[in-house]
């Protein structure tokens, strides 16, 4: 059995906690959160607009400024793979 590579896992995803609430719905593509909310940044778009992905999975723009990134748990990585151990 091969053994699992560090290819094999997916990197923690990032989370920033949001410090005040952001509602704007004339502006498209954003993403309502709350204070306190935390949220995954699936991608730092810009110096100023980060893609998250709130608890329900829903995605789009909130403004960095709003956001805490907080730190990466690396206690508890997502494994893709995982071999198959058996008793010989």
């Amino acid at each position: 059995v091969p053994e699992p590579s560090d290819h094999d896992f997916d990197p923690p995803e990032e989370q920033a906690q949001c410090k005040t609430d952001f509602y704007a719905p004339e502006i498209p593509d954003t993403l309502p959160v709350r204070v306190g909310e935390i949220v995954v940044v699936t991608e730092r778009t810009s110096d100023e607009w980060w893609d998250c992905r709130n608890g329900a999975g829903d995605i789009g723009f909130v403004p960095c400024a709003v956001l805490v990134p907080l730190p990466a748990r690396r206690d508890s990585p997502r494994k893709k793979w995982v071999p198959l151990t058996r008793a010989v």
